[in-house]
């Protein structure tokens, strides 16, 4: 207050509202330029619900404080240090310029501070408002004459119900009580309102920083603060919006050799540049310290710039912190906001499920599977994937396989089953073997290949074939003629795997031999779904029995579908014979 005790010496005490001259404006915590503190930003919330919010609130974040407050918008910011918590108690708290104090804490319930500030250019009188501070500092009374810079009090958590301590801060255009807070029924909610009665801090204070403030950002969000599990060496794009709060036009070409050229960094916790860190990806980085430019051409004062990029996750199971911090010529800049993103990386298989089947061995293949759960830590188990014999996989999310023929061949057979986690890692339990001790099928071999069964001559070669598109139902003969395989009076299935892009009608059946295009009985008639992600799919069809009479006009096993599909393959086509 030096200048204060000249000028009363000299018996010209100046007093707000009487000639005192507005000399500009500085931040009042990290002062003067904010270093070390972020601004309100934390919560992000689009919609006044109830929420906790660690880092506070931006100004005109809607919040709902219920009671008597009820929905409004925020109409100051709360200011914390980046260090986060209760690390900001005790802080010093500044007065942000030139004034008259009006309101000391011990006034209010949430320890509210007011100092007036006259002859303000654009705006005659202003009130910036300090909250949930404690005492004032020793000399700090009401009609106390403050210069920007003094030491008014400090940072604490009075009035905040368990919060972690902040500052809140206001700068009022209008002079309401010292302890006044916005209610819903008020106008609160209203964001004409709420402009009519207070002024943006940082935009305020940036305008009016003592000498030109040509670079200052604001930060306004960006897209996650912690990615999804990604698996070892995944990308992630990320966000960061930043407001230019500065009285100089950022702009995105050039390069570093243009005075104006903006751009994200990656940065320590302090804002000081990193020359690699485990974020980086070096496909759409610039280098391991240079991130890239927004993605505007140009960014005038209080517009918003996007800094977009890639982060890429490390080959190891983890997580890892990339700091982001907008910068220009002169270095980090004011308001960066201490933005950071943490990318997980899952690189660890889920646990090995351990299989067992019932019974070991038996004559009349009929085996069933049974495993225990997988879990999985990071990214979360998504399912299992189980064959026979190195066959094609079959996926679900259960822990067994029922009773069925599973069986391919006579002798040994060698079940197995994965588990597979969110991203892709991979767990393989060891392989469970099972007998079929004979096939009660007699006779010659069908030349089809054989898939378990009750009864089935197996074969050794699978039988792929890509039918062609329907276009007029054309028939497609399946496998190789069968007619002098079958025996009349018998029961018989046939089974298939197919893969298809799309649902399929079909009919499956045995052709004529007279006229070749015609269907001599049709065997089953479905809708097959796609197949989940391209894999194959099993279908038999229901028993069926045939005649002599058929037996004479048959010629070979025929497959239509009756309805257009794209990419449709089927193969391992299988006769299986019942006692």
């Amino acid at each position: 207050m030096k200048r204060l005790m000249m000028l009363f010496v000299a018996g010209i005490l100046m007093v707000p509202g009487m000639g005192w001259t507005f000399d500009g404006a500085d931040y009042p915590v990290g002062y003067p330029n904010g270093n070390g503190w972020n601004r309100g930003h934390g919560c992000f919330s689009t919609s006044c619900t109830d929420f906790s919010c660690s880092d506070g609130l931006g100004f005109l974040e809607p919040n709902n404080y219920g009671g008597s407050i009820g929905c409004v918008l925020h109409p100051g910011e709360d200011w914390n240090k980046n260090t986060g918590g209760n690390t900001d108690c005790g802080e010093i708290v500044r007065a942000m310029a030139d004034g008259q104090v009006t309101s000391v804490p011990s006034s209010c319930s949430w320890g509210t501070l007011v100092i007036r500030h006259d002859n303000v250019p654009g705006y005659g009188t202003l009130y910036s408002v300090y909250g949930h501070m404690d005492n004032a500092w020793p000399g700090i009374v009401v009609g106390s004459n403050v210069q920007r810079g003094d030491q008014i009090g400090t940072v604490s958590d009075k009035g905040l119900n368990g919060a972690p301590c902040h500052l809140h801060f206001e700068i009022r255009s209008a002079n309401l009580a010292a302890c006044f807070f916005p209610t819903d029924s008020g106008g609160g909610n209203d964001e004409d309102w709420v402009r009519a009665r207070y002024i943006e801090p940082t935009v305020f204070i940036n305008a009016n920083r003592p000498g030109a403030v040509q670079f200052a950002a604001q930060l306004v969000g960006q897209n996650v603060s912690i990615t999804t599990w990604l698996p070892p060496n995944g990308t992630y794009t990320l966000w960061v919006d930043y407001r230019n709060v500065g009285s100089t036009t950022w702009e995105n070409s050039g390069g570093v050799t243009n005075p104006n050229y903006v751009e994200l960094r990656s940065v320590s916790g302090t804002c000081s540049l990193v020359t690699s860190f485990c974020a980086y990806d070096a496909s759409t980085w610039t280098n391991r310290q240079r991130i890239g430019p927004a993605q505007q051409t140009s960014v005038p004062t209080n517009s918003t710039a996007r800094f977009q990029f890639v982060a890429r996750a490390t080959s190891t199971t983890g997580e890892c912190v990339q700091w982001v911090a907008p910068w220009y010529s002169g270095g980090c800049m004011d308001g960066w906001g201490g933005v950071n993103f943490t990318v997980r990386t899952d690189a660890t298989p889920p646990t090995q499920p351990v299989a067992s089947v019932d019974p070991s061995t038996n004559n009349t293949n009929s085996f069933s599977f049974s495993w225990t759960a997988s879990t999985d830590e990071h990214s979360g188990f998504y399912r299992y994937y189980w064959s026979v014999n190195g066959g094609g996989e079959t996926f679900t999310t259960t822990t067994s396989v029922p009773s069925g023929p599973w069986a391919t061949q006579q002798g040994t057979n060698t079940f197995n089953v994965r588990a597979v986690d969110n991203v892709g890692n991979s767990a393989s339990a060891a392989p469970v073997t099972f007998t079929l001790t004979s096939s009660p099928c007699p006779g010659r071999e069908i030349p089809h290949t054989c898939v378990p069964s009750t009864t089935c001559y197996p074969a050794a070669s699978s039988n792929l074939q890509t039918l062609p598109d329907a276009t007029s139902a054309p028939w497609s003969s399946v496998g190789q003629p069968v007619r002098d395989m079958l025996k009349p009076g018998r029961t018989y299935s046939i089974g298939f795997e197919y893969r298809s892009t799309a649902a399929t009608e079909m009919k499956l059946g045995f052709g004529t031999t007279n006229p070749a295009s015609d269907l001599g009985l049709v065997i089953n008639a479905s809708n097959l779904p796609a197949s989940t992600d391209n894999e194959w799919r099993t279908f038999w069809s229901a028993p069926f029995t045939v005649t002599a009479g058929q037996l004479e006009s048959f010629s070979s096993l025929k497959f239509v579908r009756a309805s257009t599909a794209d990419g449709f393959d089927i193969r391992n086509v299988r006769i299986v014979a019942y006692q």
